[in-house]
């Protein structure tokens, strides 16, 4: 897991922001008449988060901790965490027991809202622009185009994929300045896996959920 390590850390040190913007889209949204396309939904929750970022911004890097579950309540809805998973196992998915693919998922998500309520301490004035939506020929999938505007750094590319279910629009992948989080975590954790056998890799995965956050 060390160049997934390295990659958060990168994450967490430059461009906390994209991060948090991923936990942005909050329930409130869905909550609407109508279910919102995929860059209305997120520019509306974003102005939201920015607020609140703004007004607790000294609360948010004394107790950390507490950023966690608000991170959870946020996320948990509006990423398919199940295709995700999928994505990122590949094949080992296609092999894995039942059982071990609700543990990857379960610690995959866990692993995921850790590392953006981490990031979310470190908001430092950042800010969002959009470069438009484009969806694939069906209509059931988007590629939201943001960037990143720091204060004191350049500005950094966050593209979200998401596609259209029943119970909304969900992400399912996020690049980051060029690197895709799915893509990023299969490298990571198929050499592991390889390496160690499945079981092993998830016992140790949900050993490292345990430990406390950076």
């Amino acid at each position: 897991m060390s160049s997934t390590r390295s990659w958060m850390r990168r994450i967490a040190a430059s461009s906390a922001t994209a991060l948090w913007l991923l936990a942005a889209i909050n329930s409130s949204a869905l909550a609407a008449a109508k279910i919102l396309p995929p860059e209305q939904l997120i520019k509306q929750t974003t102005e939201q988060v920015l607020k609140l970022l703004e007004e607790h911004q000294s609360e948010l890097k004394e107790r950390p901790a507490r950023i966690y579950e608000q991170v959870k309540d946020l996320v948990i809805n509006h990423f398919d965490f199940q295709l995700m998973s999928r994505f990122v196992l590949a094949q080992i998915w296609r092999t894995a027991s039942p059982e071990q693919q609700a543990r990857f998922v379960k610690a995959f998500r866990k692993l995921l809202v850790k590392t953006y309520g981490y990031s979310l301490s470190q908001y430092s004035g950042q800010t969002v622009g959009f470069n438009g939506t484009q969806y694939t020929s069906s209509g059931n999938r988007a590629l939201v185009r943001t960037v990143i505007q720091q204060p004191d750094g350049p500005e950094i590319p966050v593209d979200y994929r998401l596609h259209k279910t029943n119970a909304g629009w969900k992400i399912y992948d996020v690049t980051l300045d060029g690197i895709s989080l799915v893509q990023n975590y299969r490298s990571s954790f198929s050499t592991q896996i390889r390496d160690e056998g499945l079981d092993q890799f998830l016992d140790e995965l949900e050993q490292r959920n345990a430990r406390p956050a950076p």
